[in-house]
């Protein structure tokens, strides 16, 4: 196991490497009130703060067959959807590589294949939530924006939520909010006499009904009631 504070450190030079490159969150898009403005330098805190979380959140939801690669497919797929719904397309051999892969991964995974099960590790949950993180800066930044950035969380939902949730919760109990504990979703569901399989379909599911449900509140209300219901 490596020490987490070696983990951090790793991950943020990762980041900052990037974002030297010139890749960064730029903006967070128009609203009713106000208009798209830069960020400055809090850009580059934000960019950090937010691959950050989402390279951790995949890896604290690793936890049952198929359910952090089942997420991050459902992830990309959604991300399809509203850039598709916003007029774009995606012309990205990369991304339909991985988007393959994850699914080939996620037949394997949970043991639908004559193959024998394989399994992420911290390293493959962690490097995949980077790619990720990066994969919707990369396509909301001005330059290449093919939907609006609040769409991008949208994308994400369940594994944010579940980071934040298990952060309070050991902080709460006083505990150190970066030592494992068995109080993650997936282990309250089990708590409560939820087989492993149904576990994970009420995962997915739950996790594709609220990226749907913030496209349509975005569609119908607005950008800026979308973020009002992504906080609450």
């Amino acid at each position: 196991k490596i020490d987490i504070s070696v983990r951090f450190v790793s991950q943020i030079i990762g980041c900052l490497i990037i974002v030297g490159s010139g890749l960064k969150i730029v903006d967070i898009g128009s609203y009713s009130f106000f208009q798209p403005f830069e960020l400055g330098i809090f850009g580059v805190f934000l960019t950090v703060f937010s691959v950050l979380c989402l390279t951790n959140a995949i890896n604290f939801i690793d936890g049952l067959d198929g359910l952090s690669p089942g997420i991050l497919i459902i992830s990309l797929i959604s991300f399809i959807f509203f850039i598709y719904f916003e007029g774009n397309s995606i012309n990205n051999n990369l991304f339909f590589i991985l988007l393959i892969s994850l699914l080939a991964f996620f037949l394997v995974n949970i043991g639908l294949t004559p193959l024998k099960k394989i399994f992420l590790g911290d390293s493959g949950s962690t490097t995949l939530g980077f790619i990720v993180g990066w994969l919707l800066i990369y396509y909301t930044h001005p330059d290449n924006r093919l939907m609006h950035p609040i769409l991008a969380i949208w994308c994400i939902t369940l594994p944010m939520f579940e980071l934040l949730a298990i952060i309070l919760r050991r902080l709460k109990l006083k505990k150190n909010p970066f030592k494992p504990d068995k109080r993650h979703i997936h282990h309250l569901l089990l708590k409560s006499k939820f087989s492993e399989f149904n576990t994970l379909i009420i995962l997915l599911i739950s996790a594709l009904t609220l990226n749907l449900s913030g496209f349509a509140i975005y569609k119908y209300l607005g950008p800026g009631p979308s973020w009002l219901m992504y906080i609450l």
